[in-house]
Parts: structure tokens; C-alpha cells; sequence
């Protein structure tokens, strides 16, 4: 155990760190030298005890003295003593380790096994900047409390964060959102990063100041995300719109009176999505140069329908109205309606938009020539001859998805492959219609196959048959859902490993979900037996890969799950997160330097006492990047 205090060049307040080595008695003392001479230092230590050495190490922006006694109860007295040097008081303590100017038998073994080795503290400030961008949450927040220069760099890896979403991980995984504590947590945040923030994701708050701080701070957004807020009159407090472009507004009750002042405000709004908006739909005759809608799970009158088209609908690229309630016997005129006043269309979604008791035929939609994506999904009006009409007009479709549709027929599934730009086509849960030779059809007819990239065909009754035409025409595929297709069997998988295994351009990879199908079967059967198959096929089921046994992108969702009302067809919670820069409360101020004590917090998932494996993981970085 080292015994010793630590000051940096030019400040008056010590700063001190403690570390108790194994194996080792307490016989050193690791001093702050404040403008004294090392024999000084001994003069004033030697009332303890015999010194056996002493050490004296200059730096760029701080010094300091390392003191060795003879007996350990000497450097004990030393810490339980007072010592002034002049008028000021020297704060003995255990030093850190890392502090020590003398190598110790750990260091010397260290360079003995790698000369060559890089220690992280020789590396500048960009190499280690970049070390930090790897770690995750909690072993960043970990490594903030090693020492000044590497709070100090972390702190400015905030400056570069522009998107913050308090609804993924890694911030929503560790603070319970009904807590003061994520008030706190979240206004540090937003201090560290919201003069630059871009995007912002934010979920109902325990306390108003936290919106507060979120509008004095955050005035560059230009995306904003919020979940499950409700304001009234009276305490209204949005966070700055002057420069918003995208607003999401999910399970928030807001009436449309004060919907109306925001969107005044925000005149570079230019997207709106609402989710789950049941307080009226008036609000939107106040919107203007928009440029995509997004309503689901919402209420909406044909009247103020109407009204929005005519005032956004020249200007109106992206159209989605998923599980959305309209009035009686009005969807067949809302239709009439987006194809007249928005004929400039370019993505149209249009999942469940009908009722039970209602005939509503969808004909008219291939009026938009410039569609590039088409979501039917679940759509009663969908039917053989309209998705003719639209294969045959909308030349530039890139992007089909036709769930859980009842009505097509084989020679409108045919039809798709005269769309000479697909390259995504999902037909789960399509029985009727979707044959071999429907299928078959399709693949041949297409012009560009090589564009082709994603095909969903989970639940059907397709076979080998039609498989084995896909993967053999089509060498740009990446994604093939075949879950729950019992008649597909190994033979199909034969076929993908041949021809990925043939593949000399990119893309090299074929991604496979296989639940519930022999596939699954034969797979763990050959792996038994010791065969290995082609790391450019990928086999999954649900979220495992099966053959490289490692855990699928969390992101993806499984597209086979069954579609409930309670479901959200949509994500509307802003952009991928990414790895957000950690933050705990803390304290940073020029005179002195202290972490919070979370003593109070009994459940607090952090422990910074054993920082061992991060200084092993930091050290393997290194490492792996020289």
C-alpha cells in the first residue's frame, strides 16, 4: 500500500487518489512538491521515520515526490499525522497505483514480457479519444473517474454527439424512468450536448423543469422525438421549434388549440408523424410545406383530410396512414382525394385503411406514376385487377409490400416482375394467388434481376420449385424470409450455398430466416456431423445465427411476428440512436473536482471500485490498434 498526495502546477488544492497493492506493507509516501526541493521534502518527512528513498519527477502540468520509509509503521504515522509545508496543510492518503513514479514489480514483469508494448498513457489525446468511442456505458462512466485527462477527454467527446434517444439503450437500460433520478441524469446530458444536438428522443419526465432545460439548451434540433407527454393549457412547455424539420408525436395528448401555436412556430417543419393522436385532427389545417405524413393508430375527419391535401398536397412526397379511423364510408374518398390533390406521391403507405363493413377498392392509385414505395398491407382492396393497373403505370416502383392480402391473383403476382426497378418485394402470409408457377412467372419476368435484394415470402406454400428460380436468377440477394414455408426443404438450402458460393461480385451474402421449416432440421443435423458451410450464408432463426452461433442485429425485427392491434406498423422514434456518450451527475468545476456520492442510491448499477478490467481492456485496444 502507497501512502502520498498529488497536485497539479499553478493550483492550490490537492487532489488525491488511493490504491492498496497486494502483498505489499505501507511504507511509501507519494508527496505533492510545491515548489520545494526534494531534501526539503525529506527534512519534513524524516519526523516520521528513517527514509530509505526519495523521488522527485518533473511533468509538463504537474510534479510530485515519492517517498520510501524503512519501516511501514513510519509511512502509517506519516498518514495518520498532520503536515504543513509553510502555511499550507498536505492531505496524506493511500496513493493511487497509476500515480507512482517508481516502476513496481508488476510494471518491470509487464516490460520484460512485452518490450514493445504501448502504454496508454504515452498515447495522445486523439488515440485515446478513439480508444473511448469502443467502450460501452458503463465502462465509460467507469473510466471518467480514472484520472483528470481522461474525464477531460471524455467530456469533449460530447461535443461531436448530435442525435440523443432516452427511449433506447444504452440510456433507457439503466434509469428508471419514474425516478428523480432520470430527471437529474437527463438534464446532464442535455448540458453536455445540447448546443449541439441535432436529433432528440424524449420520453414523459418526472419534472418540468427538465423540458425547461431541453428548450433553453437545445436550439439547433431539427429532429424531435416525444413519448407519451400530455400538456394542457397553462403549463405548456415544447421544446425550442424555430429550426425543427421532423416532429414525432407518440401516445402524447396534446390538444389541437395548442398543436396549432407549435406548428405557427415551427416553420421548417417539413414531416410530421403522430401516433396514437386521439384528441382531433384540426391541427393539421394549419400545416404547410410538409412534405410526409405519418398517422397511425389516429383519428382523422375526411374534412381536415381534405384541407391538408389542398394546402401540402403539391408538395407532398411521403403518405402513411396505418390503422387510421376516418368517418363513415369516407376511405373511398379520402383515396380519390390523395390521387387528385397529392399526385406527386413517392411513398405511400396504406396498412389496414379500412373498415370491416366497408368495400373499398383502391383502383384509382395507379394514377401516382411517381410512386417508388407501395405498402398494402392487410388491405381488403387490394385485389388482382388493381394491382395490374398499378404494375403496369407506376414504372418506377422500387419497393412492393403486399402482407396478409387476400385478393391477388397468379397473374398479378406475374405482373411484379415487369417493375423493372424492384428490388424489395414482401408477400407474408399471402396464401391465395402466390403459387410455384405464379412465383416462377415473376422471377423471369423481371428485366433487372440482379437489382432485386430483399424477398419476405414467410407463411406461404411455396416450394423448392420457386426457390430454386429465385436464387439462381437473382445473384443480388441479400435478405430471403422463407419462416414458416413447409414445404421448402435442405434442397433449398443446397441451392443458396451454391450460389453465394459462385458469387464474384458484391453482394456476397445471403441473410436466410428459417423458423419452422426442415431447413432448421437438416442444419443442426450436418453441424452434428461436423460440416461446415460457407460463412457468405447467414441462417437464422428468430434472432440466433445458427452457424455462426452469435446473436443477430437487435434492430431487426422479425417480420413473420403476428400483426396485433396493439402493434405499431411504424417506428417512429427518430433516428438509430447509436452509441450514446455516458454521463453520470457530476460535478466539474475549476477549484475543485468530485463525484457525486450515489450512496443514497441503493440499486445504482455503476461500481467504480475495481477498475482493473477496464485498464485491461483499454490496454488490449491499444494494443490491437498499434
Amino acid at each position: 500500500m502507497f501512502t502520498g498526495i498529488y497536485q497539479e502546477a499553478g493550483r492550490d488544492i490537492q487532489s488525491v487518489w488511493s490504491d492498496q497493492g497486494v502483498g505489499y506493507e505501507t511504507k511509501s509516501c507519494f508527496d505533492s512538491c510545491l515548489q520545494a526541493s526534494i531534501k526539503k521534502l525529506e527534512e519534513i518527512f524524516s519526523q516520521y521515520g528513517q527514509i530509505k528513498e526519495s523521488v522527485m519527477k518533473m511533468e509538463t502540468f504537474y510534479s510530485f515526490a515519492f517517498i520510501t520509509f524503512e519501516h511501514h509503521k513510519d509511512a502509517l504515522r506519516a498518514l495518520a499525522s498532520v503536515t504543513c509545508l509553510g502555511s499550507k496543510t498536505l492531505e496524506v492518503r493511500e496513493a493511487h497505483g497509476q500515480h507512482q513514479p517508481i516502476p513496481t514489480h508488476i510494471d518491470k514483469l509487464a516490460a520484460i514480457i512485452a518490450p514493445n508494448a504501448c502504454h496508454i498513457d504515452k498515447l495522445n489525446d486523439d488515440c485515446i479519444r478513439d480508444i473511448f468511442s469502443y467502450l460501452n456505458l458503463v465502462t465509460r462512466t467507469k473510466i471518467e473517474v480514472a484520472c483528470k485527462r481522461w474525464h477531460r477527454i471524455s467530456r469533449s467527446m460530447w461535443l461531436v454527439v448530435r442525435d440523443l434517444n432516452f427511449t433506447r439503450p444504452p440510456f433507457s437500460t439503466f434509469l428508471d424512468e419514474g425516478t428523480p433520478q432520470y430527471d437529474t441524469t437527463a438534464r446532464q446530458l442535455i448540458s453536455y450536448t445540447g448546443h449541439n444536438l441535432q436529433s432528440l428522443t424524449i420520453r414523459r419526465f418526472h419534472s418540468v423543469g427538465t423540458l425547461k432545460d431541453i428548450r433553453n439548451q437545445c436550439k439547433c434540433l431539427e429532429r424531435l422525438s416525444m413519448v407519451h407527454f400530455s400538456f394542457y393549457e397553462g403549463e405548456v412547455i415544447l421544446p425550442s421549434v424555430s429550426s425543427l424539420k421532423h416532429l414525432t408525436l407518440d401516445n402524447c395528448t396534446i390538444p389541437d388549440q395548442i398543436l396549432k401555436k407549435v406548428f405557427a412556430k415551427a416553420k421548417s417543419l417539413d414531416s410530421l408523424s403522430l401516433v396514437r393522436h386521439l384528441t382531433g385532427s384540426a391541427c393539421l389545417e394549419s400545416l404547410s410545406n410538409i412534405h410526409s405524413l405519418h398517422l397511425t393508430h389516429s383519428e382523422i375527419t375526411h374534412d381536415h383530410f381534405e384541407k391538408f391535401l389542398k394546402r401540402n398536397g403539391p408538395k407532398l412526397k411521403t403518405l402513411s396512414l396505418v390503422k387510421c379511423r376516418l368517418d363513415e364510408e369516407m376511405y373511398e374518398s379520402a383515396v380519390e382525394k390523395m390521387v387528385t390533390l397529392a399526385p406527386h406521391i413517392e411513398v405511400l403507405k396504406l396498412d389496414r385503411f379500412y373498415r370491416p363493413n366497408e368495400t373499398l377498392t383502391l383502383t384509382t392509385l395507379y394514377k401516382l406514376a411517381n410512386l417508388r414505395s407501395l405498402s398494402l398491407c392487410r388491405n381488403i382492396g387490394v385485389t388482382g385487377e388493381a394491382l395490374l393497373k398499378i404494375t403496369r403505370n407506376c414504372k418506377q416502383l422500387e419497393s412492393v409490400t403486399l402482407d396478409s392480402c387476400m385478393g391477388l391473383t397468379s397473374a398479378a403476382i406475374e405482373g411484379l416482375g415487369k417493375l423493372s426497378k424492384l428490388t424489395h418485394l414482401s408477400m407474408t402470409h399471402v396464401r391465395e394467388g402466390l403459387t410455384n408457377e405464379a412465383f416462377i412467372g415473376l422471377v423471369n419476368n423481371l428485366s433487372s434481376p440482379n437489382l432485386l435484394r430483399t424477398v419476405l415470402i414467410a407463411n406461404t406454400t411455396l416450394s423448392d420449385e420457386a426457390l430454386y428460380a429465385l436464387l439462381t436468377l437473382c445473384p443480388g440477394l441479400t435478405t430471403l424470409d422463407i419462416a414458416f414455408c413447409r414445404h421448402v426443404t435442405e434442397a433449398t438450402l443446397m441451392t443458396a450455398e451454391e450460389a453465394v458460393t459462385s458469387r464474384t461480385t458484391r453482394p456476397l451474402c445471403l441473410t436466410m430466416s428459417i423458423d419452422n421449416t426442415h431447413i432448421k432440421t437438416a442444419v443442426q443435423q450436418a453441424s452434428a456431423a461436423g460440416k461446415k458451410f460457407t460463412p457468405r450464408l447467414i441462417l437464422k432463426e428468430s434472432k440466433i445465427n445458427l452457424l455462426s452461433e452469435v446473436l443477430s442485429l437487435g434492430s431487426v425485427n422479425s417480420i413473420y411476428d403476428l400483426d396485433t392491434e396493439d402493434d405499431d406498423d411504424t417506428d417512429l422514434s427518430g433516428d438509430e440512436g447509436g452509441d450514446l456518450m455516458d454521463a453520470l451527475n457530476l460535478d466539474d468545476d475549476d477549484d475543485d473536482y468530485e463525484f457525486h456520492d450515489y450512496d443514497d442510491y441503493d440499486d445504482y448499477p455503476f461500481d467504480y471500485e475495481d477498475n482493473e478490467n477496464v485498464m485491461d481492456l483499454l490496454d488490449y485496444l491499444v494494443d490491437d490498434m498499434l
